[in-house]
Parts: structure tokens; C-alpha cells; sequence
């Protein structure tokens, strides 16, 4: 094969890649969206932290641990924020999961 032909065929490789990871990327975005509105996201958040840090096991994080954490927290529910903002759904799903 050329090296031109090669290089084609490498540029059409990658082109497809980035096409399946976008489409990857959307779902995975409407997926979210759709199932964890944003009071809920950061209500999920939250109980994950408060979990981690009362539980036994938060007594052996540090203090830049736990700040990271915190931010960690913070910044996940403007991400969620965001998404929605960015992508608003006209859909809700219920307790069981199922799109309304």
C-alpha cells in the first residue's frame, strides 16, 4: 500500500474513532441528564461524601484529603449543573428508571 493510501486509511480510522466517541460521549451525557436531575445529582453526591467521611474508614483521610473531596463535590455539582443547562431534557425518568 502507498503511503498515501496509508495515511487515507489512518485519517478515516480516526475520523470513525472520534465519531463513535462523540456519539459514546452523547449518551453517556443523555444518560445522566436524564436519570440524575441536577438537585438530585448533588443530593447523590453528597450522600457518597458525608458516607465516606463518617464512616471508620474517613478517619484515615488527611485534611488536604478531605479538601479535595469538598472540591471534588462542589465542582461535580456545577458539572451537573452545567450538562443541564447545556443540555436540558423534556424528559424525566422515574424511581424504576423508565423515561416519562
Amino acid at each position: 500500500m502507498s503511503d498515501q493510501k496509508e495515511q487515507t486509511g489512518q485519517k478515516n480510522n480516526s475520523s470513525l474513532a472520534t465519531r463513535v466517541s462523540e456519539t459514546r460521549a452523547a449518551e453517556a451525557i443523555n444518560m445522566f441528564t436524564t436519570f440524575y436531575p441536577p438537585e438530585q445529582a448533588k443530593e447523590t453526591l453528597w450522600q457518597l461524601l458525608a458516607t465516606s467521611l463518617s464512616g471508620p474508614e474517613g478517619d484515615g483521610f488527611t485534611p488536604e484529603e478531605r479538601s479535595n473531596l469538598l472540591l471534588f463535590y462542589r465542582l461535580t455539582g456545577e458539572l451537573a449543573e452545567a450538562l443541564h443547562t447545556i443540555y436540558p431534557k423534556t424528559t424525566k425518568a422515574d424511581d424504576t428508571g423508565t423515561v416519562n
